[in-house]
Order: structure tokens, then sequence, then C-alpha cells
């Protein structure tokens, strides 16, 4: 089994023209090893980065990434670094969103830190000696256990390759990623165009999102010139930018919207209410716009995102 640590990875220690695959560490820590593929073609090329698990109980998105590495035939020049599951320690655990190493949600931590906790650095070396030697960058994400999601593209608002990026994807909705710490604006910061796409829900594998997410990454490729002709999108995407709602209480949640549902301003989006039952409150939309992703589990926290609605980005 070839175990490399993150500090060592170099792309010219893998023969051309075969799938190598193994295991990377960080700081030779053997507890949480992540799995990598590196499928190098013959013919010189780009060099495209694709992740899965960064989030590590959304199935849909990790499987779209196993199923990639498993073709390699489609590969006719240039190099594809795979790595289905970033979050290996969330992935034994079934966790939501967070590392349970230090409770921590790497992706808000990138371009990561090496002198911080575990995720920092784990951010810090995915960062630093991979997606740094990519010519293109796809985090590959899906809705987790307890949120419902219709599919759309993060990407860096401030970035037009980026943007190129996210509309080859051709899911119906791109989003401009909105804060600092996402893998997708990091990679964008030092001009490696980087995509965050979400397609699935509710913690399965969903075969059609999964077709959606392979289907993605296989025009990405095209358009970088790595391999033949691909299915063209449906349709063109539609940019939107984000706003949320977030709970003022623990307790319930009782959501009364869908995805990709149209709201309008006011429009009542579930009703909360505490354990006790006291009475709680319904919140409502505050804009115009298409549901994009929702909590849907009973249980909510105070401070958590019930649901995120985009809007026309020129609104």
């Amino acid at each position: 089994m070839t175990i490399i640590n993150f500090n060592e990875f170099d792309l010219n220690q893998f023969p051309v023209g075969r799938t190598s695959k193994g295991y990377f560490v960080v700081d030779d820590d053997m507890r949480h090893p992540i799995p990598f593929f590196v499928i190098r073609s013959e013919v010189p090329g780009p060099v495209l980065t694709v992740t899965g698990g960064v989030h590590a109980s959304e199935y849909t998105g990790i499987e779209a990434v196993v199923r990639l590495s498993r073709d390699a035939d489609r590969l006719r020049s240039g190099t594809l670094i795979v790595m289905p599951v970033v979050n290996t320690a969330g992935f034994k655990k079934r966790s939501v969103s967070e590392n349970p190493v230090d409770g921590k949600n790497l992706n808000r931590l990138f371009p990561g830190s090496p002198d911080g906790s575990a995720s920092d650095r784990l951010a810090h070396a995915l960062f630093s000696k991979v997606i740094s030697i990519s010519d293109a960058y796809i985090d590959v994400h899906s809705g987790d256990i307890g949120e419902a999601l219709t599919p759309f593209t993060f990407f860096d608002a401030g970035n037009e390759a980026s943007r190129v990026l996210a509309a080859v994807f051709g899911l119906p909705y791109i989003v401009g990623a909105p804060r600092d710490g996402f893998s997708c604006r990091a990679s964008s910061s030092i001009d490696v165009p980087g995509i965050l796409v979400e397609a699935g829900h509710s913690g399965s594998v969903d075969d059609a999102c999964v077709q959606q997410l392979t289907d993605g990454i296989h025009r990405v490729m095209v358009h970088l010139g790595m391999c033949g002709e691909a299915m063209p999108a449906s349709q063109i995407p539609r940019e939107l930018s984000l706003r949320t709602l977030t709970s003022e209480l623990d307790g319930l949640w009782y959501p009364q919207i869908q995805p990709g549902m149209k709201v309008s301003r006011g429009t009542a989006v579930g009703r909360l209410d505490t354990l006790l039952c006291d009475g709680g409150y319904v919140p409502l939309a505050k804009d115009e716009g298409i549901v994009l992703f929702f909590v849907n589990t009973l249980a909510i926290n105070k401070g958590d995102v019930v649901c995120a609605v985009g809007v026309d980005a020129d609104r």
C-alpha cells in the first residue's frame, strides 16, 4: 500500500500512462489516511484536481468522485488527481460538516494553516501541495444527512475563469461563494480556477444526481482539452446570489418549502418551535428567489441556516 506524506507529493513520482493509487497523510499521522488516485496520460496536458468528502456525509458527491476514479479510459491528455474522501475522520463517524477530530468545518478554513489544529493543517496540505499545482479544481459536494438541495455551483465571483468553469459544468444555477474559507475561493486566489458543485440530498446516493456530477466533470475535462466530446448542458446556468435565514432558537423545525421552489418576499418557509412547544415563530423569506437548500430534519439549533434562497445576481 502506497502511503505519501502531503509534503512529499510530486507528480513526477507517478508513471505516465497508468493509474496510481494510495493514501495521503498529514504530518505522518496514520490515523486518518486520505485515499487518492493519480491518473496520468502519456500525452502532456492540464492537471485537474477533483475532491469529494470535504463534508463527509455528502454521499452523492463522494460516489460521483469514486466513479470518476474508475473512469480512467476517458483521459486523453494531462493528469487527473482524484480524492474521493478528504475528511476521512468524519466519514468514519458519519459526521455532518465537521471534522470530529477538532470540531471544525473544513470548507471554512481554506487555504488553511500549517500551525493550526488538524483541520487547518489538512486544508493547508491539500491547498499548498495539490491544488496549487493544478490548472483547475473541482470540489464535489451534495446535500448532507439533514439537507434538501437543488443542484447548483459555487464559484469565486471575482474570478472570471472560475465563472466560466461554473458555467461549463452545467448545473442549473451558479452562485458566488459567500465567504472566505471556501475551497473554490482559495484556489481562485492563486489563479487556479475553482468551483464547488452541489447535487444530491439527504445523505443518500441519488444516481441521477451522481450522473449530473460526473457529466459536469466530463464537460470540464473537455473544456480543458483533456478528453473528447461531452454531452452539452441542457440549459444556460442562471447566476444567483445567496440569501440565508437562520434559526433564533434551539428546538423543532417544520419546513414548508421544496428544493427549487420559487418564493416571494414574505413567504413562510416553515415553522420553528422550542422543545417545550412555547409557540415559536414562522421565518419569512426576505427576498424573491429560488430555494437552493434547507435543513430537512426536525432538530434545529440556534444559529443554524434553516434555508438559503438564491436571488438574481443583478438585483
